[in-house]
């Protein structure tokens, strides 16, 4: 997998990556749970299911510090692999091959 990286501040690189790993591990699952909705996670929790990735950033903002946690749309496959980061300041992405 090659990862392209947005320009990030205050980001833990390897904590997201974390969160992304949790998530391809845990894939089935979360298709069968919340196919189609946009979840929030956070190294190894699911911190909120959201309507759209809006929802999901606004929302979590208010109890994790942006910066702490990925936005990732919940599909089969592949199609859907780019990650909605929560910097402090506008939302980045971070685009899995």
């Amino acid at each position: 997998m090659i990862i392209h990286w947005a320009r990030v501040r205050d980001m833990d690189k390897e904590k997201t990556l974390r969160s992304f790993d949790y998530y391809l591990a845990h894939q089935d699952e979360m298709v069968k749970l919340y196919d189609g909705k946009v979840i929030a996670i956070k190294g190894t929790r699911v911190l909120g299911v959201y309507d759209s990735h809006g929802d999901a950033l606004r929302e979590t903002s208010k109890s994790h510090q942006p910066g702490t946690f990925i936005i990732q749309k919940v599909s089969e496959g592949d199609k859907d692999y780019t990650i909605y980061l929560s910097p402090a300041r506008r939302s980045q992405r971070m685009i899995a091959q």
